[in-house]
């Protein structure tokens, strides 16, 4: 590969000269209108795409792993892999476990090949046009059309990596602005601690290596990364496959689309390539695409705002978009409230309350983490049913009143959450957890649930649930409309960029998605919070306890 060479030709040569095959297919830009896409994968002449048929293949030597990486550090010869072996000894010191395994390790070694791949090219190292063997393969020169195809820090468009204040301030009062503020910290801190060790992979013993930079191979990350340890495992045959996160040059590039016509594909064969082939079609029929057509691959049903967060990208009117919530325990009202707490006839002092809120959310959050469910809830969107009637049943004849809005998991999760020391909720010696006195069998979604059945407020306890979840909805609705008030007084139009402007469009369209999300939610709950209110023995337990 020459400097002068187009890097979409060369990165195509390099993966012929290293046993891809992609003969129908070329690398062009791709736009979705005004708003870029980045490098797509498209077709270079009429094909037919057949589901058991391969449209393009890459061979396991061009899958980057951790094992990749590892084993250059370990067995590369070449000034380059000594520098990868400094860097990740280096690394593994400053990482404190668990950051030294698992998922977490994997990343960061992912990272670090990014760093070492883009400090050769900086250098103008070149990759040698010789097919890869295992030495090249251990080189960062053998990579060089790989890395220098990669989106740059100006073609990355995630708000981790937005300078752009007036979209930045677009984000305000959404799920999104403080996580772009917590992942930009994070990055700076792993950043400062990694730093002496990444610079290491720089030939010239310059400082190539800035916040930005890293947070460019966080992204490529994260946007490009394909779990297959476990289809590897499962399906290709290599039953100790140590890595699950894996680079994948060519299918990396394909874009997403909700009508996705292709579909990466593990062989089942011993060669463990990884295959482009054709989605499922009506009975199994070919499909024909015309030249100069863009292939698309699902990347999941995801919500707009782990599209936007990951991808860059927003698709209107999404039916994948959630409302992530953290679990709402009473207990948090009074430990991180600042005023004064409420007496309890039942305790003593303020410091008992507060070790009785501390145990009972101690007992709550390990119930919820034994069922799996670790901190967060989905609210879905509300699928009501098709009917030739205006009217929806009664939802308290129904086993779902929320219509899908909250899965049974986040249902029972919701009401451990809103459970008062009244209601008892306990864990014995033995470890087994005590719902108003019924030890629960097992700890599954589905055992708590009977238990919290036979509750005889249990209604009363479904109308604390609508009425905790109206009141976290009705608080995300206000803040998103006042992010959009100051929003639209401090933004200046004048973005006048399209890239700005095209930004600007997307911040947009994912605020609606919120709000459409919000106005349902609330919607609903209100309805339910009103109908319970109604029902004759949440009445009569409500006059009880006035009495």
């Amino acid at each position: 590969m020459t400097r002068s060479q187009d890097p979409k030709q060369a990165f195509s040569a390099w993966l012929r000269a290293n046993g891809a095959h992609l003969d129908s297919l070329a690398f062009k830009q791709s736009a979705d209108g005004a708003q870029s896409r980045g490098t797509g994968v498209f077709t270079n002449s009429s094909v037919t795409l057949h589901e058991s048929i391969p449209l393009a293949s890459v061979p396991a030597t061009l899958l980057v792993s951790m094992d990749l990486v590892l084993q250059a550090a370990k067995e590369g010869t070449s000034d380059s892999a000594r520098r990868l072996a400094s860097c990740m000894n280096g690394a593994s010191r400053a990482l404190a476990a668990p950051q030294t395994s698992g998922p977490g390790w994997e990343r960061t070694t992912l990272l670090i090949f990014l760093l070492w791949g883009y400090a050769s090219l900086v250098r103008g190292e070149e990759a040698s046009t010789a097919c890869g063997d295992d030495k090249q393969r251990l080189d960062a020169t053998f990579w060089a059309p790989y890395i220098r195809i990669l989106p740059d820090i100006g073609e990355i468009d995630t708000p981790v990596l937005w300078t752009d204040n007036a979209a930045l301030a677009g984000l305000e009062g959404t799920e999104l602005a403080a996580g772009v503020k917590a992942k930009r910290s994070a990055l700076l801190r792993e950043f400062e601690k990694l730093r002496p060790h990444l610079n290491l992979l720089d030939a010239g013993g310059g400082d190539i290596f800035t916040p930005e930079r890293f947070a460019w191979a966080d992204a490529v990350f994260w946007s490009r990364v394909l779990g297959l340890g476990q289809a590897l495992r499962e399906f290709g045959g290599q039953p100790n496959a140590s890595s699950d996160y894996h680079l994948i040059p060519l299918v990396d590039f394909c874009n997403h689309s909700p009508d996705a016509n292709i579909r990466w594909h593990i062989s089942e064969d011993q060669s463990h390539v990884v295959e482009l082939r054709s989605t499922p079609t009506k009975g199994d029929a070919p499909l024909e695409v015309p030249a100069d057509s863009e292939l698309f691959i699902s990347y999941g049903d995801r919500p707009n705002a782990e599209f936007l967060f990951i991808h860059g990208f927003v698709l209107p009117d999404n039916p994948a978009n959630v409302l992530k919530l953290s679990v709402p325990f009473l207990e948090n009202r009074f430990l991180n409230s600042d005023e004064e707490p409420q007496e309890d006839p039942t305790l003593e002092d303020d410091d008992a309350v507060r070790t009785a809120a501390l145990n009972s959310l101690a007992v709550k959050t390990a119930l919820l983490k034994d069922l799996g469910i670790r901190g967060m809830l989905t609210l879905a969107q509300p699928q009501y049913p098709v009917s030739d009637s205006d009217e929806l049943p009664d939802p308290t004849t129904i086993v779902d009143p929320t219509f899908g809005m909250l899965s049974q998991r986040a249902a029972c999760a919701m009401a451990v959450a809103v459970l008062t020391p009244q209601d008892g909720v306990e864990r014995t010696e033995a470890g087994k957890y005590v719902i108003g006195g019924h030890e629960l069998r097992e700890t599954t979604v589905p055992a708590l649930r009977a238990a919290l059945e036979t509750l005889p407020h249990w209604e009363v306890l479904r109308l604390r649930v609508w009425a905790v979840l109206l009141e976290i909805v009705n608080y995300k609705l206000c803040a998103l409309y006042e992010g959009e008030e100051t929003w639209r007084e401090n933004r200046d139009d004048g973005a006048s960029a399209p890239a700005s402007a095209a930004r600007i469009a997307k911040v947009q369209m994912f605020r609606e998605g919120q709000k459409t999300m919000l106005l349902a939610a609330c919607q609903l709950l209100q309805g339910l919070q009103e109908r319970w209110a109604e029902l004759d023995v949440v009445c009569s337990f409500l006059s009880e306890m006035q009495n």
